[in-house]
């Protein structure tokens, strides 16, 4: 994936635009694109200091070089280094290290000496000791396999990663659908929680949704795992027809905040989703489908909106043979304002029973739910419990029953 350095973008005003990859720029982008895969492919079972001296010879003059940088980042993703050393790098370093105080000290120091000494000390031929001693640098990584890519992924891999290089710089993203399948938000919804991204959606009359995402420099420190996610939003959400994205940016080295945005005005293309749950989600879907007396657990396909608040779209539903059903979402990565944001949900009014199993690393006690309510919090340690979670929902049973409400 590009990083943000190696976007193709420029300042206008308060906004970051991207720059057109015309003919010219694409043709270059050819070009060299053609001569670094053939750099990438004779370079196998080579080093990695090897390739990187042969890459920066490719020529690229100034207004050129993020393109050749950028090329060289998708190549690199997608080759594989692996140190390839018979002994461990450290333990010949400590025993060369030691051999050179000792030769110091008998005043019968030479270069060769030493390592004679120290491969007999670790039982080696001498061939061995040289290439083994800083064989864990990068550096000295070998290819052992080179990227398998064609020309037009290549380039297509480059004008599509500028839009995702930029948003690696986002603070925050608001994605505009004017309309959009309740499947299609559904969908959409799951795979921003597969992906563990951080965001509220509302609805907007008549039937359009907003997305409101957290960027990675949203954090108090900018996380590069949490960036890679977001990147890989950008694909999916084209595949769901026309959609406007504004997203606040911080640029440059002193990260001024500017506006990017994005227009797509494509149809859908027919988006072809896995149904995942997030891990912790999916393991207790998992334990909770054999063993549970009176219970049953099933997929949800439910959406549910409290207007002027927001929209939820729970991991899966469990049926109580009461006919009683309670919806399940777990927040177990999740930040404490998507917490509180639930708790406002449910006192907004939300009709529905709802159990929210929250991590306790979020600090949000169970306690913030009334009795008077058919909601509550399930707080986990590491992983959420079967045990704890069939207790808040008889809760919620006997609540529906006290309450005199319809199970």
């Amino acid at each position: 994936m590009l990083t943000a350095d190696l976007a193709l973008a420029r300042r206008r005003g308060n906004s970051l635009e991207l720059i057109a990859v015309d003919k010219k720029r694409r043709a270059t982008l050819t070009e060299m694109g053609l001569a670094l895969l053939e750099v990438f492919r004779k370079c196998e079972g080579e080093s990695r200091e090897s390739l990187e001296r042969a890459y920066r010879a490719v020529d690229a003059g100034p207004r050129d070089v993020k393109l050749r940088d950028g090329l060289i980042k998708l190549l690199e993703d997608e080759t594989t280094f692996e140190t390839l050393v018979d002994i461990d790098p450290e333990r010949v370093r400590e025993t060369v290290f030691s051999a050179s105080t000792r030769a110091w000290r008998d005043g019968t120091f030479t270069r060769e000496a030493v390592l004679a000494a120290a491969a007999a000390e670790l039982g080696v031929a001498l061939a061995h000791v040289e290439p083994a001693l800083f064989g864990d640098l990068r550096g000295a990584q070998t290819i052992v396999k080179a990227p398998n890519l064609s020309l037009e992924t290549l380039t297509t891999r480059f004008i599509d990663g500028q839009a995702q290089a930029v948003l690696l710089r986002a603070t925050q993203i608001r994605v505009t659908f004017d309309a959009l399948p309740a499947a299609a938000v559904r969908e959409l919804y799951r795979r921003l929680r597969f992906l563990q991204l951080l965001f509220r959606v509302d609805k907007l009359p008549p039937s359009s949704y907003e997305w409101h995402i957290d960027g990675p420099l949203s954090m108090f420190q900018a996380g590069t795992r949490y960036g890679t996610k977001l990147a890989q939003l950008l694909p999916v959400l084209r595949t769901l027809g026309a959609f406007k994205l504004d997203a606040e940016v911080r640029w440059g080295p002193a990260r001024e905040p500017l506006r990017f945005a994005i227009v797509h005005d494509e149809p859908p293309q027919g988006a072809k989703f896995v149904p995942a749950l997030g891990e912790d989600a999916g393991r207790l879907f998992e334990q909770m489908q054999t063993g549970i007396v009176g219970w049953k657990t099933h997929p949800c396909t439910r959406i549910f909106h409290v207007p002027g608040v927001g929209l939820l779209a729970p991991d899966f539903e469990c049926a109580h043979e009461s006919g009683f059903t309670a919806y399940v979402e777990v927040l177990g990565h999740w930040s404490r304002d998507a917490v509180w944001k639930r708790v406002e949900l449910v006192e907004a009014g939300l009709a529905e029973p709802f159990l929210f199993v929250v991590g306790e690393h979020l600090r949000v006690s169970e306690e913030v739910l009334s009795d008077e309510t058919l909601s509550a919090l399930c707080a986990y340690k590491r992983s959420p419990s079967v045990r704890q979670v069939v207790n808040k929902l008889n809760l919620l049973l006997a609540r529906s029953r006290s309450l005199l409400l319809p199970e």
